[in-house]
């Protein structure tokens, strides 16, 4: 068996260690998909040494991300099993009744489900586990998305004592300063770092890397900058793990062009968004949106009434907003979705006089939003239709009437804004 020793705790995944091996029992290839810094390898890593005995052959662990050609898979790992011909690969494991990852697949992804493919026909009792940024897309293929961990719902210390992502920060910030210990005067500062991180393992990481030199609310506060702040990954790691921005990037640069177009458009969106609220900021956002939720690129959050929304992780989110600035596309996207706002908006607001009024009140008043306009990148004509947008009176008249017209109007544009996005990209809910 080829196994990497583990050089840090590993923390949470509780259910999802429960659930892949449910999967691996039932399937013969099980795909860890999701990405750049989710924590697809160290989870595989940890399914290897808590199942391997279970295999009468153990594991064997085959490291695809330093390959860059087609044609080095094959040949690699049959010189690591030490087969003398690539070809004669899928004989000698025939009878093999062996746990076979391949890790880091998309780069390659082309080859390594051609390889899965061959081996699990050629080899009935070999299983694979592959981690890769999308899936094989292999006949029999199981597809575990490997979420983000858990962030802490407020700032109390009960809450991150649940939150995986504030164990990982407090273990990781105890190996970078012994002296570090949670608690009411710093309790806040970490769990906004975990928000705002989106619970990325990666991003928390080098977080908590920070504090050799800052405190917690000073990492807090520059997170505005997380890709520049997160750069200190341990010298000995891959380059694409040592800083935030070029795990993203290992990732984007694997994307077609109009998946890269689209994506730093949507990266105007903060807190989720529609697929229509994607077509209105790209004219192949309908086509592109699922290639990039394929790839672990975009999350696809299914809701309570049975509707799916979309968001970006923060952390990739701020890399599409980057790359969205240096192509000069910010103003062109947030005028799209400032217009697509304003209507959506529009349309809203008559519902909002009548039988529905209480109930679309409540539902733009309980977002604990507010709610800023846009004057900076979105057109500046779309301002003067925002405030009030109907010339309807309340019945009797009256000041109070007017001003309660106006707070109602105003509501139907926050929740308008609530719905399509959280509107933090052109126009900031905070």
């Amino acid at each position: 068996m080829h196994q990497a020793g583990e050089l840090t705790s590993f923390v949470g995944r509780t259910r999802e260690l429960v659930e892949v091996l449910q999967l691996l029992r039932q399937q013969r290839l099980v795909t860890l998909a999701g990405p750049g810094g989710i924590g697809k390898t160290r989870l595989a890593m940890r399914l290897v040494r808590d199942c391997a005995d279970s295999y009468a052959d153990g594991a064997f662990v085959f490291e695809l991300a330093p390959l860059t050609q087609s044609n080095q898979v094959a040949r690699e790992l049959a010189e690591r099993l030490g087969i003398v011909n690539a070809e004669t690969v899928p004989d000698a494991l025939r009878s093999s009744a062996m746990l076979l990852v391949l890790d880091n697949c998309e780069h390659l992804i082309e080859p390594c489900a051609a390889l899965a493919d061959e081996l699990l026909r050629a080899c009935p009792r070999l299983r694979i586990l592959a981690t890769s940024r999308e899936p094989l897309a292999v006949p029999g293929e199981a597809v575990f998305r490997l979420p983000p961990l858990a962030i802490p719902r407020d700032d109390s210390l009960e809450q991150l004592a649940e939150s995986d992502a504030a164990h990982l920060f407090v273990q990781r910030a105890r190996a970078a300063r012994s002296d570090f210990r949670l608690g009411q005067t710093n309790a806040a500062a970490v769990a906004r770092i975990c928000r705002r991180l989106d619970g990325l393992p990666l991003a928390i990481e080098l977080a908590a890397n920070r504090l050799a030199e800052l405190a917690p609310a000073e990492v807090a506060d520059r997170l505005d900058s997380a890709l520049r702040l997160l750069a200190n990954g341990p010298r000995t790691v891959p380059a694409r793990q040592k800083t935030l921005e070029a795990a993203i990037a290992w990732s984007y640069d694997l994307l077609e062009a109009s998946e890269q177009r689209l994506f730093n458009r949507l990266s105007v969106f903060a807190g989720g968004f529609t697929v229509d609220a994607a077509e209105a900021v790209s004219e192949d956002g309908f086509d592109v949106l699922p290639r990039l939720v394929a790839k672990s690129m975009v999350q696809a959050d299914l809701q309570a009434d049975g509707s799916v929304r979309y968001r970006l992780l923060e952390p990739l989110r701020a890399f599409g907003q980057a790359r969205l600035a240096a192509s000069d596309g910010s103003r062109s996207a947030m005028a799209a979705q400032a217009a697509y706002v304003v209507a959506l908006a529009e349309r809203a607001e008559p519902e909002l006089y009548g039988p529905r009024l209480p109930s679309g009140q409540r539902a733009s008043t309980a977002s604990g939003t507010t709610f800023g306009w846009p004057t900076t990148g979105c057109s500046r004509a779309l301002t003067p239709r925002v405030p009030c947008g109907s010339r309807q009176r309340w019945p009797g008249g009256g000041r109070d009437r007017i001003a309660k017209q106006k707070r109602v109007v105003a509501s139907s544009v926050l929740f308008a804004c609530r719905t399509v996005s959280g509107f933090r990209g052109c126009a900031r809910a905070r």
